[in-house]
């Protein structure tokens, strides 16, 4: 993101998950189950 890739746009290695951060729009690459627990607690979406 720093080299001006939108959020939406990362692609994550196999076997992980893109969820957006609510707060501010930033991309995690997240296993399944971490991005439940994030889902879970409202921390992002998956995008």
């Amino acid at each position: 993101m720093e080299s001006g890739i939108e959020p939406q746009d990362v692609v994550c290695k196999e076997g992980l998950l893109l969820i957006l951060r609510t707060s501010n729009g930033s991309a995690a690459c997240v296993t399944e189950s971490s991005s439940t627990k994030l889902l879970d607690m409202g921390w992002g979406s998956l995008g």
